[in-house]
C-alpha cells in the first residue's frame, strides 16, 4: 500500500538485491532528472540502464504534434519509444518534484509515478498492447526493481537540489545537507567566479578612489 501525504515511505534495504542499494538508486534517479530533450541521450542511457526500459510496461501513449495542434496515441513497446515517451516523461515529473517548495507538493507528485508509469491501480483503466478493444484487467505483478530504486526517492525529498553554478550539466541531484553545488568541480568554479567577480569589484572601487584623489 502507498504512503498517504505526509507519511514516510518505508525503507527498502531490507528487500532490494544489490542493484538495488541507495548508491545505485541516486544514481538512477540523477540519470533520468538530468536527461536531455528528445531522443539524444537514448544510447547511452540504454547502455547504462538496460533494465529500466525493460521494466516500464508496454502501454498506449496520448501524444500530441510538435505544433500542438492534434492528439494521437503511440503504443510504447520498443526501447525507443519506451525512451521518447516514458522516460523523458518521468523525467519532467521529475524535474517538477525537485523543483517544487514544498514537501507536500513533492509527495504528491511522487505518489502518482507508480500509477502513470508503472501502471499501478485498475487495470480497466488501461488497454493491453496488441489488442485495443480489450479493457479486461491487467494482472499487476510485484514492483520492479526500477520502481523500487525510483521509491527511494522517498527518502531523499529534503535533499532534492538544483546546482547553483549556470554551467553545470548536471544540474539536478541529491545533496548532503546544506550543499548548493552538486560537486567539488561546480563549487570551485563558483568560488573562482565569485574572487574573480569580487576582484574586479574592488579594483574599479580602488580606480575610482585614486581618480578622486589625484590633484585637480
Amino acid at each position: 500500500m502507498l504512503p498517504s501525504l505526509g507519511q514516510q515511505m518505508p525503507r527498502l534495504d531490507g528487500y532490494l538485491t544489490p542493484f538495488g542499494r541507495a548508491d545505485k538508486a541516486k544514481q538512477l534517479l540523477e540519470a533520468i532528472v538530468n536527461l536531455p530533450d528528445g531522443s539524444a541521450g537514448f544510447k547511452r542511457f540504454q547502455q547504462q540502464f538496460p533494465e529500466v526500459l525493460c521494466d516500464l510496461p508496454a502501454r498506449k501513449v496520448l501524444c500530441r504534434t510538435a505544433d500542438g495542434e492534434f492528439e494521437y496515441y503511440t503504443l510504447c513497446i520498443s526501447p525507443e519509444s519506451k525512451y521518447e515517451n516514458l522516460v523523458i516523461r518521468l523525467r519532467d515529473t521529475l524535474r517538477g518534484i525537485w523543483r517544487a517548495k514544498s514537501r507536500r507538493s513533492k509527495e504528491s507528485m511522487l505518489l502518482r509515478i507508480p500509477q502513470e508509469f508503472f501502471l499501478r491501480g485498475s487495470g480497466s483503466l488501461i488497454d493491453p498492447p496488441g489488442n485495443p478493444t480489450d479493457s479486461s484487467v491487467v494482472e499487476v505483478g510485484i514492483a520492479s526493481q526500477t520502481e523500487k530504486l525510483i521509491s527511494r526517492l522517498w527518502d531523499w525529498l529534503d535533499r532534492t537540489r538544483y546546482c547553483k553554478h549556470p554551467k553545470c550539466v548536471k544540474r539536478y541531484f541529491i545533496a548532503r545537507h546544506g550543499y548548493k553545488y552538486c560537486g567539488d568541480v561546480c563549487r570551485n568554479a563558483a568560488r573562482r567566479e565569485a574572487n574573480l567577480n569580487s576582484y574586479k569589484r574592488t579594483g574599479r572601487e580602488r580606480r575610482k578612489k585614486r581618480r578622486t584623489s589625484l590633484p585637480t
